[in-house]
């Protein structure tokens, strides 16, 4: 099993401009915002995948920690994290492709409040299907 933890949000820039990676944000974000928090998002997976292989196919359990009680949509705070995801490990070699023959199945599950370090803690497994 392969365990990662990535942030719910970037920073970017002199000013600090905070960029959510939320289906909101992604939908709305200029292209260039989008693009540069995709690239970010690869270079933590790249870090924290170097040297490991994922047996596929592939189960991806996405673990959701906010930072406050404010009322969340599961999917959109965890579907633009599943997408990056897959195109990270793709382009980091982990998996050959991002297809269902290599991940064949994606489950997000909120799991409380961590004000401290909001996060996404991803599982990575062989599927049993």
């Amino acid at each position: 099993m392969l365990k990662i933890s990535m942030p719910l949000a970037f920073t970017k820039g002199k000013k600090k401009k905070r960029v959510p990676l939320s289906m909101n944000r992604y939908r709305t974000a200029h292209f260039y915002e989008s693009n540069w928090a995709k690239k970010e998002y690869k270079k933590l997976i790249c870090e924290q995948v170097e040297g490991k292989t994922i047996d596929t196919p592939a189960r991806i359990t996405m673990v959701l920690w906010v930072g406050s009680k404010r009322r969340i949509d599961l999917d959109n705070r965890c579907i633009v994290q599943s997408k990056f995801l897959g195109d990270a490990l793709q382009e980091c070699w982990c998996i050959e492709d991002d297809t269902c023959k290599f991940i064949n199945n994606i489950e997000y599950i909120y799991w409380g409040i961590d004000k401290e370090n909001p996060r996404v803690d991803i599982r990575i497994e062989k599927s049993e299907i």
